[in-house]
């Protein structure tokens, strides 16, 4: 089962006057993003603050702030003064999926952020070890039902895309596989 994330650059909402607009950036710009240095988004923002620092003649810089399932890193844009100098790259779990993980958030991911584009879309993979005998996911869920509780999947931590739509898939299935965050990789 794959599952689309879109992964969007988000802004603060920016209330400028016509003439600061015609000048902008006079200064630095700073893209936040709750995730730490090293992954995909990572990589492609720092491509990106390259060229919009050339483009723009200012420095665009990264900042990492993860931890907390993002919300350190939306909650510290949320706060920022706005105006347009700090953005937020985020992912769909940052800007959507947590309003449904968390019971309340330091920020209104309705009310905070304006969309400005999406800027790549990655794909979900259900990989198996060679020594799991199913070869299709009919075949996964049958030896899922077989033995509940029997195979565990691997996630980047609770709430997190992969996570959801694993245990979606439980739900729709009627399975009983269980999450093994990547740091565990233990059975459940």
């Amino acid at each position: 089962m794959l599952a689309r994330l879109g992964l969007g650059l988000l802004a603060l909402l920016a209330v400028a006057l016509p003439a600061a607009a015609q000048s902008w950036p006079d200064k630095p710009v700073k893209i936040v993003l709750g995730v730490p240095p090293g992954g995909g988004l990572d990589v492609l923002v720092r491509g990106l603050a390259a060229e919009l620092s050339t483009k723009w003649g200012k420095s665009v810089v990264v900042d990492n702030k993860p931890g907390a399932s993002g919300l350190i890193a939306a909650e510290g844009v949320a706060n920022a003064p706005p105006d347009g100098y700090t953005l937020f790259a985020t992912t769909d779990q940052i800007y959507l999926g947590n309003r449904f993980v968390f019971k309340s958030l330091p920020y209104d991911p309705d009310k905070s952020f304006a969309n400005i584009t999406v800027m790549a879309r990655a794909e979900q993979f259900l990989l198996a070890s060679p020594d799991v005998p199913a070869k299709t996911l009919p075949e996964l869920i049958a030896a899922d039902k077989q033995k509940p509780g029997s195979l565990a999947y691997a996630t980047w931590g609770d709430g997190s895309p992969p996570h959801l739509v694993y245990e979606t898939l439980n739900k729709n299935a009627g399975t009983k596989s269980c999450t093994c965050p990547t740091r565990a990789w233990r059975r459940c």
